[in-house]
């Protein structure tokens, strides 16, 4: 048995002990817990595949940035995961497969990583900047997703390519790529939930209820980030860093860690799709209806928006005879708002 490249370490010191090594038992066990959450990731971010390209009404900025982070997660179930169980179950950690589960792992969850921050950073300017948002061409969306893929392959490039320089890399890639976008993260929802408080200011009707809403969702976000991610980069800094630790070498550990980060391929699909109402719609459609390959209810329901629009404006404009302009001028900007 050959533990000299575990997922977390470039080798395996002498003072392990025995009891150290994962046995058979524990490893089905394991495998007992990967096979529903690669199933679960899956599928999740097939539904929002589909659910993408076959709904004209979800092809918004963000949505490309989702539709990209599912493409990832997806990579995540459909390699990663099982790659994994076949390692722990083989427990040969010097098979060339195992080196190129290393490598997918590493650009899936990175690139991962990088598309959560792009959406935090899109949401924030969208609140904060909504007229210059509008504006933003599909060149600068692509720009940004390939950039997130290419930090993911630049990741995993200078984990296999470093040689000696183990320290380095780990260093470089816990901060690089998790704690400099775990700060971006929470500033991005700090202005986006300090700017929604003012605009609540502005208009009392709707104060505490949104608000909470608000914070809810802010807390959902960074909270399952951080409970997902943040046991895997702590591990491995110890690794690194503190040979007397060694509970960090007890695989049980290293699978328990492998199971949180693994879980946000699952959870992205929930938090940033199953709160979009379209997205819901788009789900429900597909699950009842497989075979159908796009949704032609959309221009139906665009038709019978502007119908409506047209009729609510008419009904109000009726009420503004004998008025000035003003009145009309308000009732088509109430309109506009819905």
């Amino acid at each position: 048995m050959n533990y000299t490249n575990s997922t977390l370490s470039y080798g395996r010191p002498p003072s392990i002990p025995p009891a150290y090594i994962l046995d058979r038992v524990w490893a089905y066990v394991f495998v007992g817990i990967y096979v529903p959450l690669s199933i679960a990731i899956t599928l999740g971010n097939a539904l929002v595949i589909a659910a993408f390209f076959t709904t004209p009404k979800l092809k918004t900025k963000t949505n490309y940035f989702i539709v990209s982070l599912a493409v990832a997660d997806l990579i995540v179930g459909t390699f990663s995961v099982p790659m994994w169980m076949y390692v722990l179950v083989t427990q040969d950690f010097s098979n060339p497969l195992y080196k190129a589960f290393q490598a997918v792992d590493m650009v899936s969850g990175v690139s991962s990583i990088m598309h959560l921050t792009c959406i935090s950073l899109e949401r924030c300017y969208a609140i904060i900047a909504p007229l210059k948002h509008m504006r933003i061409k599909k060149a600068v969306l692509y720009s940004a997703i390939v950039m997130s893929w290419s930090l993911g392959i630049l990741s995993s490039v200078l984990k296999t390519s470093t040689g000696s320089n183990k320290k380095f890399v780990v260093t470089f890639v816990t901060s690089g790529f998790f704690f400099t976008p775990l700060l971006v993260i929470f500033i991005a929802y700090f202005l986006i939930f300090i700017t929604a408080r003012r605009s609540i200011t502005a208009h009392r009707g709707r104060s505490l209820k949104k608000d909470l809403h608000i914070a809810y969702t802010v807390a959902v976000v960074i909270g399952i980030f951080v409970i997902c991610w943040l046991p895997f980069f702590i591990i491995s800094l110890l690794y690194t860093y503190c040979p007397s630790c060694t509970f960090v070498w007890d695989m049980r550990v290293v699978m328990t860690v492998k199971i949180f980060h693994y879980s946000n391929s699952v959870f992205n699909p929930i938090i940033y799709c199953v709160r979009n109402r379209r997205f819901y719609l788009a789900f429900a459609r597909i699950l009842r209806n497989p075979l159908i390959c796009k949704d032609n209810s959309s221009n139906d329901e665009l038709d019978s928006t502007r119908m409506n629009y047209k009729m609510t404006n008419r009904k109000k404009n009726m009420n503004c005879n004998g008025q000035d302009e003003t009145c009309r001028l308000t009732v088509r900007f109430k309109g506009a708002l819905g």
